[in-house]
């Protein structure tokens, strides 16, 4: 039987169920290594050249350096092309369901913005892995909530939405677990009110997995759950901005600023400590309150260190801005949560200070890091820049959030699905609770919370 192609994770090829290796291997030793490796994998490798890629019949490697070794990413292809092929998402057309033609509406200015991932996710599963129902592992619904809840009102996005569910006739297979749905700001599903109701199981793609309400005082209830969802990072930019933070990443040890600071403070107790603190010491951090691009990003890669303090909610677009910049975030912000662990360690490349110590003790740590120490995480920031990047950079392959955030969605993958209204036999096909075939079900669809009194009536009482 005749391998399929192999599957890799940076630069990314993506299919489920395949095995990973990784090896560090010191530099030293790699041609030895790699000859071992490519002799047992049936691959021909340039070790004069690491870097390049060479695909064989049953492997492909892919190395990388990095702290003087060399990464080899080695994952062998399976025989069984059922088991090893490209993920599927089935996005849902607004051409289709009319209800999206309403809950995409917005000026283009909203493409650009750091909520710009509405359009930006959605563009990328329909362009690189949209299939049929029949074909499909999830199923996107490209909903912009952000967009829609700020120009029409969560009541509209709420009464739209639920409208929408009752047409979806997979999400009643799978009680929604295998259907995404993505939160661009800091909100999240609070965008629509009634996400705990009616898409309490569904994929949440979200910048913010942690949230306080606009007084910072009441943490609402948690909708981030790390079993289910995702994390991804703001919308950085365009293709020309991203080139323009790279261009502007400048050698560390030679940077003018130590410490920066820019935005508004928005009333916001940490930021108005660090603002407080650098009226103090105007000489160790560079805080205006506003500046723009080209000066934003040329700041930034002439700063050391980049203080990144909450604002509304916990995420913080400067965080990811930093790391374009080369500009090592110090993160003032206890609760925030990470993008992409799976691929990043952020204590390499980043500094996460307690937001009740932000005083002259922040600014001794900062002035005490030695050289080896700033361009070591320098270099370790380099590194991994193009997480943060819906855009390719150059040199990093396919490597971008959108690649990322691919690779993690498939550990969400299941082979089985099902709900409390779905029903089977031996003899295979699925029913409904009146037996009825898949085929004959119609919308509308019944869309309700099992817990909810509605819902008990419904699929009745199992006490």
């Amino acid at each position: 039987m005749k391998a399929t192609n192999a599957c890799f994770v940076m630069p990314l090829e993506l299919s489920r169920n395949c095995p990973l290796q990784a090896l560090d291997i010191p530099a030293r030793g790699l041609q030895q290594q790699v000859s071992k490796l490519a002799k047992w994998a049936h691959v021909q490798i340039d070790c004069a050249n690491p870097a390049l890629q060479k695909t064989g019949e049953h492997a492909r490697l892919h190395a990388t350096r990095k702290n003087g070794c060399y990464i080899i990413v080695l994952v062998l292809s399976l025989l069984s092309s059922s088991i090893c092929k490209p993920i599927g998402v089935h996005v849902y057309d607004a051409a289709d369901y009319p209800i999206l033609q309403d809950l995409q509406k917005c000026g283009r200015h909203w493409r650009g913005s750091q909520w710009g991932t509405e359009h930006a996710v959605h563009d990328w599963f329909r362009t690189q892995f949209h299939v049929s129902p029949m074909e499909a592992d999830f199923f996107y619904v490209p909903i912009y909530f952000k967009c829609a809840s700020s120009t029409r009102g969560r009541a509209y996005v709420a009464e739209k939405t639920t409208k929408l569910l009752e047409q979806l006739k997979y999400y009643q297979v799978s009680g929604g677990e295998d259907h995404i749905f993505l939160f661009a700001s800091g909100d999240g599903p609070t965008r629509f009110p009634g996400w705990s109701r009616y898409i309490p199981n569904a994929i949440f793609i979200m910048t913010e997995g942690h949230y306080n309400d606009g007084l910072e005082k009441r943490l609402q209830a948690p909708y981030h759950n790390p079993f289910k969802d995702l994390l991804i990072p703001g919308y950085t930019g365009s293709a020309r901005r991203i080139f323009n933070f790279i261009a502007a990443d400048m050698p560390i040890l030679s940077r003018r600023y130590l410490a920066t600071y820019i935005g508004n403070d928005q009333g916001r107790i940490t930021r108005l400590k660090v603002r407080n603190l650098s009226r103090l010491h105007p000489d160790l951090i560079f805080a205006p309150t506003s500046i723009h691009d080209p000066e934003y990003t040329q700041t930034l890669g002439n700063s050391k260190f980049c203080l990144v303090p909450r604002g509304l909610s916990s995420w913080s677009l400067r965080l990811y801005e930093s790391f374009l910049a080369g500009c090592i975030p110090v993160v003032l912000n206890d609760y925030l949560r990470f993008p992409f662990t799976s691929f990043i360690s952020y204590n390499t490349i980043s500094i996460k200070w307690p937001e009740n110590v932000i005083n002259e003790e922040l600014l001794k740590y900062l002035q005490a890091v030695d050289s080896n120490s700033l361009t070591s995480a320098h270099d370790e920031v380099r590194s991994v820049k193009c997480f943060f990047s819906f855009h390719p950079i150059h040199h990093f392959g396919n490597c971008t959030a959108l690649t990322a955030m691919s690779t993690e969605l498939l550990r969400k993958f299941k082979r089985f699905k099902s709900s409390p209204v779905t029903f089977w036999t031996l003899q295979g096909g699925i029913m409904d609770a009146q037996l009825n075939g898949f085929e004959s079900w119609h919308p509308p669809f019944q869309v309700l919370d099992v817990f909810d009194g509605k819902a008990k009536e419904h699929y009745g009482n199992q006490s």
